[in-house]
């Protein structure tokens, strides 16, 4: 199975002007990790994702993050707003402290 790659220009404070590749396959991997079964994430892994997403086109990133239950708003706001549960659904109320993180598409 051939991997698609996707030439990445974010660059890492200690790696400026390098160019960095990542695949969909790898970024599907460490999303699975971060994202499966969870209905929030710590800034630090959300501050990951958000650079590993960036190397992918935006109908990219919307699979990945769909493939494990999360919506592109969430993931902006770093929690799912509404969380289903067998049998019924409720609305988390608080506001997010940090949302300028993620980049309106």
């Amino acid at each position: 199975m051939e991997k698609s790659s996707v030439t990445s220009s974010t660059t890492s404070s200690s790696a400026a002007g390098e160019m960095e590749q990542v695949s969909v396959s790898e970024v599907m991997d460490i999303a699975g990790l971060i994202l499966y079964d969870t209905e929030a994430m710590p800034i630090r892994l959300k501050v990951l994702l958000d650079r590993l997403l960036s190397a992918l086109s935006h109908d990219q990133v919307l699979h990945v993050l769909a493939a494990y239950g999360w919506a592109y708003e969430d993931f902006c706001r770093g929690y799912k707003l509404q969380v289903h549960t067998h049998t019924h659904t409720h609305t988390h109320t608080h506001t997010p402290v940090i949302t300028h993180l993620c980049r309106v598409k």
